[in-house]
């Protein structure tokens, strides 16, 4: 599932990548509150703000957002997931939270 070569790219330049690459068990696991999973491919140098082709560009702090994640929420944040990005429709991870009643987090 890790590619060093795709993910040695500083944060800024982070590219959408497609559902083969990321690995559906990490793209679940950010909507699941699955912390061990998103933060064991972090530490091999996965891209905090790795976007999701097939969920609309969503990033992983978008994902747990939307999913009501606040433990994992804070762990994005803390590794400097950037909050202000979109998905393709306009929407934030900031949106998300307040949606799911995750005020801490807003």
């Amino acid at each position: 599932m890790f590619n060093k070569e795709l993910h040695s790219q500083p944060v800024a330049s982070c590219r959408t990548l497609t559902k083969a690459e990321l690995g559906k068990a990490l793209n679940d696991a950010a909507f699941n509150g699955d912390a061990r999973s998103v933060a064991a491919w972090l530490d091999e140098g996965g891209c905090v703000d790795a976007r999701w082709a097939e969920r609309g560009d969503m990033t992983l702090l978008m994902g747990a957002a939307y999913g009501g994640q606040e433990a994992m929420v804070r762990m994005l944040l803390q590794r400097g997931a950037s909050v202000n990005l979109q998905d393709f429709v306009g929407c934030n991870a900031l949106m998300g939270a307040a949606l799911n009643g995750i005020t801490p987090a807003v």
